[in-house]
């Protein structure tokens, strides 16, 4: 399979590109250990390259849901946090304008 079939299959590249075979297949492997589907895929130097190796293999993976899922909440986590640090910061703006408006009453 190359990369144009794995994308039209529903992989997508996830960035782990070397020239060692090994070390890309051992990525690969973790991937599948996490319950993702992953594929090594050979890419051949373009015509314009001026690399002498040939080329390289990259690997596509499809996520499975459990990752997605885990990946979704953590980042919802992220989020509320974040929300949690805006408000807090807005209720001190608040009081420091309660602050003063009260001190120029008097």
């Amino acid at each position: 399979m190359n990369a144009r079939q794995a994308q039209d299959a529903g992989y997508v590249f996830t960035g782990i590109y070397s020239w060692d075979h090994k070390e890309v297949k051992a990525r690969a492997a973790e991937l599948r250990k996490q319950g993702n589907k992953a594929l090594t895929i050979y890419e051949p130097a373009s015509k314009y390259s001026r690399s002498s190796s040939g080329g390289g293999y990259s690997v596509y993976w499809i996520e499975s849901e459990k990752n997605k899922a885990i990946r979704l909440d953590a980042s919802r986590k992220r989020q509320i946090e974040n929300l949690k640090r805006q408000a807090q910061e807005l209720r001190n703006q608040l009081a420091e304008v309660e602050l003063h408006i009260s001190e120029l009453e008097k």
